[in-house]
């Protein structure tokens, strides 16, 4: 058996381990989506992905996405734990931490202060024992039936406000990022760059971007998908960010989002939007409820006593769109 890195060609294996080991009709991972994500114009730079193949054909699966967050009032470098995977006739012997563990010399070496995830059931169990990770939270989705009788912002909303489509992120999502970048104590870095990078490249999957805007100035943006799951259309709130304590910003971009959903009419709507009290009271009075909680667990890579606060789930705020293993 040998451990080493990715190397081109690799990369139809690990779709097939994919594909095995999480069948999902609805959101398939392809060719597509692989490039975007692992090899494409991700700011943070390109992700780490080590293997463990035996007589030539991959049976384990380790990766980091890098990303750059706001940490404390400092930028760094952080990732997103994703694909572990081992072929069934290889699991139970503890092989993914032998990969681990080249791996997070890498990511070391990337200057990777820390490294997040999601693992379902079994991998939580895996990631805590044999690879460092720590508990951090549980995270839920913000969930409720949509309500045909919603409006779009440019119906309802106040004269000031335009609720308006965006093709392409530019240097005024910069400008907003400047003023929201310390209002949380944890976050990845949302400017053009990441922006456009995250939701607008990526070629698998149709993002609505929307900004609102007063007075020709941005003053926060919302990304939307529309996602099939059997007979019902769900749509989802990926990511949302406004200026800080102006409550009407933040009403007018979910009231934008609920009537592009009535306008497609969806039947459920839905988020993740943890660490800000002003949404999570908006969502609370839109009769959004919280259900299916998901582990949130995080590793310190590096300086583990100046950065162990990261593992403070109160101190993050995050959106679906912070994830990229399907959202």
């Amino acid at each position: 058996m040998n451990i080493r890195p990715y190397a081109p060609g690799d990369e139809q294996q690990i779709l097939e381990m994919d594909w095995l080991l999480f069948p999902d009709p609805w959101n398939k991972r392809n060719l597509d989506n692989w490039y975007w994500k692992y090899a494409g114009n991700n700011p943070a730079g390109r992700a780490i992905i080590y293997v463990m193949e035996n007589e030539h054909k991959i049976i384990v699966h380790f990766a980091v996405v890098p990303y750059r967050l706001r940490v404390f009032g400092e930028d760094v470098l952080g990732s997103h734990s994703i694909g572990s995977m081992v072929l069934p006739s290889y699991q139970g012997k503890g092989l993914i931490k032998f990969v681990a563990d080249r791996l997070f010399v890498e990511v070391s070496q990337r200057n990777i202060i820390f490294s997040y995830g999601f693992p379902n059931l079994l991998a939580h169990d895996l990631h805590k024992k044999l690879m460092g990770y720590s508990d951090v939270m549980a995270i839920s989705t913000w969930e409720k039936q949509t309500n045909a009788n919603d409006q779009p912002i440019r119906k309802i909303g106040t004269s000031r406000f335009e609720f308006l489509a965006i093709q392409k992120f530019d240097k005024s999502v910069d400008a907003l990022w400047d003023q929201v970048k310390d209002e949380h104590k944890i976050a990845v870095i949302r400017d053009a760059a990441y922006l456009n990078w995250r939701y607008l490249e990526r070629p698998d999957q149709k993002y609505y971007a929307f900004g609102l805007y007063e007075a020709d100035t941005l003053t926060g943006y919302v990304i939307l998908k529309l996602y099939q799951d059997a007979a019902v259309l769900k749509g989802h709130i990926i990511d949302i960010m406004s200026l800080p304590g102006r409550d009407d910003i933040a009403l007018a971009l979910l009231e934008g989002s609920e009537g592009f959903f009535v306008e497609h009419q969806t039947n459920i709507q839905s988020a993740w939007i943890v660490g800000s009290r002003l949404y999570h009271d908006l969502l609370s009075q839109k009769g959004f409820v919280l259900l299916r909680p998901r582990p949130f667990i995080c590793r310190i890579n590096l300086d583990k006593e100046k950065y162990q606060d990261v593992l403070n789930g109160e101190d993050w705020y995050f959106t679906m769109g912070d994830t990229t293993e399907i959202f």
